[in-house]
C-alpha cells in the first residue's frame, strides 16, 4: 500500500475536501449568528449549499465529456474558494443579502459535489492503478480509506474550530469585537479558501491517472485478465 503513490494522492485531495466542508460548515453556525447578525440565514445558505451539491454530482458526468478530469477537478477545487471568499466580501456591505448568501452556498458546495464525483471516479482508477504495479487487488482496505478520512477530517476540523475561535477570542452569546468577527471572517472564508486550493495543487502534481497513462493501465489490466 506504502508503495502506491497514486492512493497518496487520493488520500491527500480528500482529506483536503473533507476538511473544507466540515471547517467552513463549521462555522458558518457562528458567522452568520455573530458576523452576519442572523442565526436564521444559515439555514438558506446550508439549503442552498445542498441542493447545489446534488446538482453537482448530475453535472459531473456532463462536465467530464467535454473537460479533462483536472478542467473538471480545477472548477471542483476553485468553486469553493469563490463563495466562501465571496462571502466574507459581501459580509462587509450586505451581510443579510439573500441572494447573495444563496450564490455564495451554491458556489461553496457546486464545488463540493464536482469533488465528491471526481474522488470516486478517482477511488476506481486507484485500485486498477494498485493491480497493475503491485500485483494484488486491495479493493476493500482503499475503498474503507474514505470512511477513515472522514472520520480524521472530522476530527481535525473540530479541533480546528475550537483552537481557532479561541484564539480569535470568540466568547458565546456575547457581543464579539472587531477582531474577533474578522478572525471568524479568516475561519470561514480563508481557511478553507488555501485547503481547497491546496487540494488541487496535490491532484495536479501527484494525481497522473489520465489521458493516455490512464489507457496505459487499462490496457495492462486488461491483459493480465486475459493471461
Amino acid at each position: 500500500m506504502k508503495d502506491n503513490d497514486q492512493l497518496k494522492a487520493y488520500i491527500g485531495v480528500v482529506l483536503a475536501y473533507n476538511l473544507v466542508v466540515q471547517l467552513a460548515g463549521g462555522v458558518a453556525i457562528y458567522y452568520f449568528k455573530y458576523v452576519a447578525g442572523n442565526e436564521n440565514l444559515y439555514s438558506v445558505f446550508t439549503t442552498a449549499a445542498s441542493f447545489a451539491e446534488i446538482g453537482a454530482l448530475f453535472a459531473f458526468p456532463v462536465l467530464s465529456r467535454f473537460l479533462s478530469k483536472k478542467q473538471v477537478f480545477a472548477i471542483a477545487s476553485f468553486s469553493p474558494a469563490v463563495g466562501l471568499v465571496s462571502l466574507i466580501v459581501s459580509g462587509f456591505t450586505m451581510p443579510t443579502n439573500i441572494p447573495v448568501i444563496i450564490a455564495c452556498g451554491i458556489l461553496f458546495k457546486f464545488g463540493s459535489g464536482l469533488t465528491l464525483g471526481a474522488t470516486t471516479v478517482m477511488l476506481a482508477d486507484v485500485i486498477d492503478y494498485g493491480e497493475v504495479k503491485l500485483g494484488t487487488r486491495n479493493e476493500s482496505i482503499i475503498a474503507s480509506f474514505q470512511t477513515l478520512l472522514v472520520k480524521t477530517a472530522s476530527a481535525v476540523a473540530g479541533w480546528l474550530i475550537g483552537v481557532g475561535l479561541t484564539i480569535v477570542g470568540f466568547v458565546a452569546n456575547v457581543e464579539q469585537t472587531e477582531a474577533t468577527l474578522m478572525g471568524m471572517r479568516v475561519l470561514i472564508g480563508v481557511v478553507p479558501s488555501v485547503i481547497t486550493v491546496l487540494a488541487f495543487v496535490i491532484y495536479a502534481k501527484g494525481y497522473k491517472l489520465e489521458g493516455a497513462y490512464l489507457e496505459n493501465i487499462m490496457k495492462q489490466l486488461k491483459e493480465k485478465k486475459e493471461n
